[in-house]
């Protein structure tokens, strides 16, 4: 493990800084945990996080999504063996260990990094993105004038998820979407499963909670798996999200994913 590039206790910058705690530990994670690597060779494409469309240069439309999600199914994928690419809006989080970060701000930048990243295998998209975004963007500060509102022309996002489950030769062979839902969880879920055209919908009951004083979305629950052809439905029990990608890893990936193990890239 390592070393790495950085700024050192010397003062010097370059090769020779200790590798981070994260990583090492992760690397002797790895050793133990030993076993089968069902997606050894495969790509997975990840999204996570929240976007931000900018409305002027200090003010923008987001979402609170905290992007542990994503975060810990990236994990998980590198834990199975696979090439992992993660596409994140901003987010407080570490890379895991193995994966790579594309960073991205809006919906456009997202789907634009998620196409620069195809032929993939798989496809998961844990990302919360804007539905909409400002037509038209100040160029400066939009100033408070004392009884007046701004009046925000808003238009629609790229579907991201949609646009990449509407792919032809360059679809992954398995696309996988979340729905956040805070009413009619199953029924919402199964609609957008038949709309985005994806293969698997993961529903989730949002509940928007404060930790530390900060505004963040939290599961109460990680209700479904949802097959298109045979419309199953897995429900799991109330887990912290990060620990969720492991709980998935175990109760779906292991025997769905593994499947694609002698599949080649789509072309």
């Amino acid at each position: 493990v390592g070393p790495g590039d950085g700024e050192m206790a010397c003062g010097e910058y370059g090769p020779g800084r200790m590798a981070e705690p994260v990583e090492i530990v992760a690397a002797i994670t790895a050793m133990l945990a030993g076993g089968e690597k069902p997606l050894a060779g495969r790509k997975v494409l990840i999204t996570a996080g929240p976007t931000r469309e900018p409305i002027d240069p200090v003010r923008f439309i987001s979402n609170h999504s905290s992007g542990k999600q994503g975060y810990a199914l990236a994990e998980a994928a590198v834990a199975l063996g696979a090439e992992t690419v993660l596409v994140s809006g901003p987010v407080n989080l570490p890379i895991p260990p193995g994966a790579g970060k594309v960073p991205v701000e809006t919906a456009e930048e997202m789907l634009k990094a998620c196409e620069s990243e195809l032929p993939c295998d798989i496809a998961i998209f844990a990302a919360a993105v804007a539905d909409w975004r400002v037509d038209r963007v100040a160029a400066a500060k939009i100033k408070k004038q004392a009884g007046k509102v701004p009046n925000l022309a808003l238009t629609e996002n790229p579907d991201v998820l949609g646009t990449i489950a509407g792919l032809g030769g360059k679809r992954p062979r398995l696309v996988v979407g979340f729905a956040a839902e805070t009413e009619k969880l199953i029924d919402n879920a199964r609609e957008k499963l038949a709309r985005k055209g994806c293969d698997l919908i993961v529903g989730a009951g949002a509940l928007l909670v404060r930790i530390l004083l900060t505004p963040v979305f939290v599961a109460l629950w990680l209700a479904t798996w949802m097959l298109r052809i045979v419309w199953s439905v897995v429900r799991f029990p109330f887990r912290v999200l990060a620990r969720m990608g492991r709980a998935i890893r175990r109760r779906w990936i292991y025997g769905r994913m593994g499947a694609l193990s002698d599949r080649p890239y789509a072309t």
